[in-house]
C-alpha cells in the first residue's frame, strides 16, 4: 500500500503485489483539493485486513481505518485545524499509535498519542511540546493495552493548591470544587518581559505503588482579564524523570470567557516514586495594565489498574 499524488495535489492510496502487478486505486482521497490534501501515511494492521492512514482536508485530518476486502473507509478520530500523521497498529489489535497535532485543544506540533481501535478519546504518550515526532515504529512484543478500573477523581480538597505566581486578588480555594463561573482569582504580577500569575496544584496519589497508574488526566478551567498580544493559558506538568517541567497544553485565548485546558496521558514520567503529580496552571500576559487570572475549577482523576485476583 502506499500514497500517490495526483496532478491536482490530492493524495489516494494504491494497493499493489509486491512484484508491481495488480496496481489498483484503494481511496478516493476525500473531498478535499490542493497541494497535500487527501490520504497519506498508510499502514497494515497486524492481521492485514485493514489499513490505517491520515487523511488531509483543508480544515482538517482524521485518522481512518480502511477494509482491505472491500475499501470501505471508516473515520476513527478527528484533529479539527490539526494534523494526525504516521498510525501503527498495536501488535494486539487493541489500540492505534500516532501523531497529533492538535492546536484547538492547546497542543500545537506533533507529538506521540494512541486511541483505543473501537472508542475513546486520545491518550499522549509523550505530553511534552519541545520534541516533534517524526518516525514511529513498534516492537512486535509491544504488550496489549491494559483494561483499567474507572477513573478515581481528586477534587482540591484531596489536594494542596498554592500562590507560584502573582497575588491573591479574591475568592477562595474552595471555588475550584465546581464549574460554575464562581472563580478564584489571581492578580499578575510584572516579570522583566510579561505579566504572570499562577497555582501550584500537588496530588498524592492514594496507592501502594504508582506503577499501577495506566493513565492520569487533569481538567481545569481558566479565564484571564486581558487577551492580544502573546497572551497565553498553560498547563504543565513536572517531569520527575527530566527535572523540568513539560507545557502539554497552550492556549492563547481570543476571548476574555473561561476556556478548559485538558489532558490525558499515560507518562509515567510525570508521576514521583511517591506517587506524586504536580502541575502548574498560569496566565502569562503582555506587559500593561495589571490583570486577574481567573481560576473556576481544577480536577485530577487517574486510572489504575485492576487489583490481581
Amino acid at each position: 500500500m502506499f500514497s500517490r499524488r495526483d496532478a491536482s495535489g490530492r493524495h489516494r492510496l494504491l494497493l499493489v503485489n509486491g512484484d508491481g502487478t495488480g496496481l489498483t486505486a484503494f481511496t478516493d482521497g476525500g473531498t478535499a483539493v490542493g497541494p497535500d490534501s487527501g490520504d497519506h501515511e498508510p499502514a497494515f494492521a497486524p492481521d492485514g485486513n485493514t489499513v490505517a492512514f491520515a487523511r488531509r482536508l483543508a480544515d482538517r485530518a482524521i485518522l481512518c481505518f480502511a477494509e482491505v476486502g472491500t475499501g470501505a473507509v471508516t473515520e476513527r478520530y478527528t484533529a479539527s485545524g490539526g494534523d494526525v500523521a504516521l498510525p501503527r497498529f498495536a501488535p494486539a489489535m487493541d489500540r492505534i499509535f500516532f501523531g497529533l497535532d492538535d492546536p484547538l485543544a492547546g497542543r500545537a506540533g506533533r507529538r506521540l498519542a494512541f486511541v483505543p481501535i473501537a472508542a475513546g478519546d486520545p491518550v499522549l504518550v509523550w505530553p511534552d511540546e519541545r520534541w516533534a515526532l517524526e518516525g514511529l515504529e513498534l516492537l512486535p512484543t509491544l504488550p496489549a493495552l491494559e483494561a483499567g478500573e474507572a477513573p478515581v477523581v481528586l477534587d482540591v480538597d484531596a489536594g494542596e493548591i498554592e500562590i507560584a505566581w502573582g497575588s491573591w486578588g479574591f475568592g477562595s480555594l474552595q471555588q475550584l470544587r465546581a464549574e460554575d463561573g464562581d472563580a478564584y482569582v489571581l492578580r499578575t504580577r510584572a516579570t522583566v518581559d510579561h505579566d504572570i500569575a499562577g497555582i501550584t496544584c500537588r496530588f498524592e496519589l492514594p496507592l501502594p505503588d504508582g506503577l499501577d497508574v495506566l493513565e492520569l488526566r487533569i481538567r481545569a478551567v481558566a479565564a484571564v482579564s486581558r487577551v492580544g498580544g502573546d497572551t497565553l493559558l498553560r498547563l504543565s506538568l513536572e517531569n520527575y524523570v527530566d527535572g523540568r517541567s513539560d507545557t502539554a497544553v497552550e492556549l492563547a485565548p481570543a476571548t476574555t470567557g473561561f476556556q478548559t485546558l485538558e489532558l490525558r496521558t499515560s507518562s509515567l514520567r510525570h508521576l514521583s516514586r511517591e506517587r506524586i503529580v504536580r502541575f502548574h496552571i498560569v496566565a502569562e500576559v503582555e506587559r500593561g495594565d495589571p490583570a486577574e487570572l481567573k481560576l473556576d475549577f481544577v480536577e485530577l482523576a487517574f486510572v489504575r489498574r485492576p487489583e490481581p485476583q
